[in-house]
């Protein structure tokens, strides 16, 4: 992809990304939240540090199998105590701040409105890893020189001020905005068939299922339905309680590809919820599950 392509597109992904997470992030930091999008282009190591300063505080996202696939840079006078913090982190002596916190959130929360636009957009599937807060320093630790630069600025609360400088990989953004794109017209052309027999297929194999062993198939678990009016559900808000058909001690059920096919009891392993099967539907219901 040319590189004017790919900044039209990153240009695009990001005011889907504004438009949508203006009120993501004031609800997670409990203000309101102004965001302005400067400009894209091809990140410069001065223009950074003149923008940012010497020292910033650095979120870095794993894209992938790229380590340092996404960088954010906050200047480090917009949460003082944390960057406090990131300058003791070895001696020991800080008491971490709740504003770290608040940033691994808006990271893991943005990195799911990314992958939503992605998928909408470019049709591709983006695999964001968990995100690593350190100080960076401008003086004597340089953002990888193959990126494009996205420059932020905006306000917490009206007072707070801050600029943010985005920087992806080069061959990151390629590899996300550089597909199928909204715009671009698909070529659509009649096949032609070859016919075969049934002896070429191999029909006495016809009934072995056994090929479709490495089929991958969703799996959900439903806890209990309800039925509620609209006028309740919009009065539901943090803290509020829904309350399921089933009673605690009940079966819960499991789903295949939507298909009911078995009932367990839910448990805890590794403080991770699972199920334990204790009823599987018959046979004939199971393969219906499986392959309809």
């Amino acid at each position: 992809m040319n590189e004017n392509t790919l900044l039209k597109n990153i240009g695009e992904f990001n005011t889907a990304l504004k438009d949508r997470s203006i009120d993501l992030l004031g609800n997670i930091l409990n203000a309101p939240i102004t965001l302005d999008m400067k400009e894209t282009k091809n990140s410069s190591f001065a223009e950074i540090q003149n923008i940012i300063g010497a020292e910033a505080i650095s979120v870095e996202i794993p894209v992938d199998d790229n380590p340092q696939g996404m960088v954010y840079l906050a200047n480090a006078e917009l949460m003082p105590e944390l960057a406090q913090y990131l300058r003791r982190e070895g001696e020991g002596t800080a008491q971490v701040p709740q504003s770290m916190q608040l940033i691994l959130d808006a990271a893991d929360q943005l990195s799911a409105l990314k992958k939503q636009i992605i998928k909408e957009k470019y049709k591709k599937d983006a695999n964001f890893g968990n995100p690593s807060i350190v100080l960076w320093q401008g003086k004597s630790e340089e953002i990888f020189e193959n990126g494009v630069a996205t420059y932020f600025s905006g306000s917490i609360g009206g007072d707070k001020i801050f600029n943010v400088v985005r920087i992806i990989h080069t061959k990151v953004a390629n590899h996300l905005m550089g597909g199928t794109h909204g715009t671009e017209k698909m070529t659509v052309q009649k096949s032609d068939f070859e016919q075969f027999s049934s002896a070429d297929v191999g029909i006495a194999n016809a009934h072995s299922i056994e090929f479709f062993n490495d089929l991958e198939l969703e799996i959900s678990i439903e806890l209990g339905r309800t039925t509620m009016v609209l006028n309740d559900i919009l009065k539901l808000s943090n803290g509020s309680v829904v309350e399921l058909d089933k009673f605690a001690s009940e079966f819960v059920d499991v789903y295949v590809n939507n298909k009911k096919f078995a009932e367990g009891q839910v448990v805890v392993v590794d403080q991770n919820f699972a199920v334990r099967i204790t009823n599987l539907i018959s046979s004939d219901e199971k393969l219906a599950s499986v392959v309809s």
